[in-house]
């Protein structure tokens, strides 16, 4: 799903001319924005005209400069895109039913047409409309409710929200519907604080909960089903006695559909920190299974190797949970996940895209999320493919005190060109060093290489020692 199927006609059409020139990141002319977006140059000026306008009129800083065939998009460094995307939906009626929706648990024919100034045929023309869309997330809108698995019901809102809710509307969310306590209750259990953005990213995931508590047609069966072979895992079992003992105190009863969905979203949107997805993958289960036989097949093409990158289990882990617990995506630009775009261009290979396409089969989903959860793992492939850049910790011990330490440093920089990847610190008894800068008196036993200088750092020390950092570097990538 992408969120322009959800706008009107002039705001999809404008919408879908902003993105490109924000992906051109430069002058554009009319003609060749024409080609790209299958408009016609008058099209494509009213377009441009009604955006130009919408910008002067908006506090947002965005500006459209038009130049006889040229136009170009300058935006803000500290543009908010969840704001200027707003503009687009808050027109659509397929955005302001799902609004609606949202803060009610059911409507009439009747109430809604009158509440958003449309004729009941027009409305159920948006619903057919908007029912296709929502089918591939395996929801649908009947008779003015929401039918289909509540844990998917909440997916489409808290990934809708997140990219048309500005970060200070989704504090606000967070903070009238008082969730902080639960956001801590998962910190417990995790036994370490969450970041910054996972805490807000999960903060909105529960607020989207609490306001689902009152709907009492709620359907959890294809969630329990899922979580059939977790039954046994300790954390899964951890989190949903926490869960029932919190939700206890609350007037209103909560059945188990709660604690369900909140491990579906911790599991799947790397939401946990990596020792607590190391414990809950350590009792097996689907995939837990997924993630040894990719890990096995990237071993396999020596895409990587031992010991194994931390990097890689929280990506694959991430992936396989999101296709395993929910389906479905919402994509924010059109065509923002292409496989074989200019985003990896010169970066993977064609069998690069091939095992992505053979890891993350149909069985996985199909349109958006399908194209997402293989976008995602070639992303991972470059990573693992970059230059390794190690580190070095070099410790400087000098007994003639800190002034000849500051020279010797000064010296080092001097000769090595500031390298950013070197560290030169004065020498701790105990720390771990790569190697260490000894004078001639320093007599302190230690394992790493040592260099000793014979006096006051000379010239050819400077040379020698310039190659003997570049075998340290050697030998460290060589580990």
């Amino acid at each position: 799903m992408q969120i322009i199927n959800l706008m009107e006609k002039t705001e999809a059409g404008a919408y879908r001319i902003l993105c490109y020139l924000r992906g051109a990141g430069q002058a554009v002319s009319i003609k060749a924005l024409a080609q790209e977006v299958g408009l016609s140059r008058s099209t494509i000026r009213k377009y441009l005209a009604l955006l130009q306008e919408s910008f002067e009129l908006s506090t947002q800083g965005v500006s459209l400069l038009l130049k006889e065939d040229l136009c170009e998009l300058r935006l803000p460094a500290d543009l908010e895109w969840s704001k200027l995307l707003r503009g687009f939906l808050t027109p659509a009626i397929k955005y302001q039913i799902l609004n609606y929706l949202f803060r009610k648990p059911s409507f009439t024919i009747q109430e809604l047409a009158q509440q958003l100034l449309i004729s009941e045929a027009t409305l159920h023309r948006h619903l057919a409309g908007l029912n296709d869309i929502l089918a591939e997330f395996h929801i649908s809108i009947y008779n003015g409710h929401w039918q289909g698995p509540e844990h998917q019901i909440r997916y489409l809102y808290w990934l809708l929200y997140r990219q048309t809710w500005s970060v200070v509307e989704i504090r606000q969310e967070v903070e009238h519907l008082s969730v902080q306590k639960e956001v801590q209750l998962v910190e417990r259990l995790c036994q370490s604080e969450l970041t910054a953005l996972n805490r807000q990213s999960l903060g909105l995931w529960l607020a989207i909960s609490h306001q689902r508590w009152s709907n009492l047609r709620k359907d959890g069966r294809t969630l329990a089903a899922l979580l059939d072979p977790y039954r046994d895992n300790i954390f899964f079992q951890r989190l949903e006695k926490a869960c029932l003992r919190y939700f206890s105190r609350y007037a209103v009863e909560l059945d188990e559909i709660e604690a369900h969905s909140l491990f579906a979203f911790l599991v799947s949107m790397a939401i946990l920190p990596p020792h607590t997805m190391s414990f809950l993958l350590g009792f097996g289960g689907p995939v837990a299974e997924q993630l040894t036989q990719a890990i096995q097949c990237l071993r396999e093409k020596k895409l990587c190797g031992f010991p194994l990158p931390q990097m890689v289990n929280d990506v694959l882990g991430k992936l396989f949970h999101q296709a395993y617990f929910f389906q479905g995506f919402l994509w924010t630009f059109p065509d923002e996940y292409q496989l074989e775009g200019a985003y990896f261009q010169g970066l993977v290979e064609k069998e690069h895209v091939d095992l992505a396409r053979s890891l993350f089969s149909e069985q996985f989903g199909d349109g958006e999320a399908l194209t997402y959860y293989r976008w995602n793992f070639l992303g991972l492939l470059v990573y693992l493919k970059r230059p390794i850049r190690q580190r070095l910790t070099i410790g400087l011990a000098m007994e003639e005190g800190q002034m000849m330490l500051d020279l010797l440093k000064a010296g080092l920089d001097e000769e090595l060109g500031g390298n950013p990847l070197i560290d030169l610190l004065p020498y701790q008894s105990g720390q771990a060093y790569d190697g260490l800068i000894l004078s001639q008196g320093y007599l302190e036993q230690v394992s790493c290489p040592i260099y000793r200088l014979s006096g006051p750092l000379q010239l050819i020390d400077k040379e020698r020692l310039g190659d003997w950092i570049q075998k340290l570097q050697e030998s460290k990538k060589l580990d």
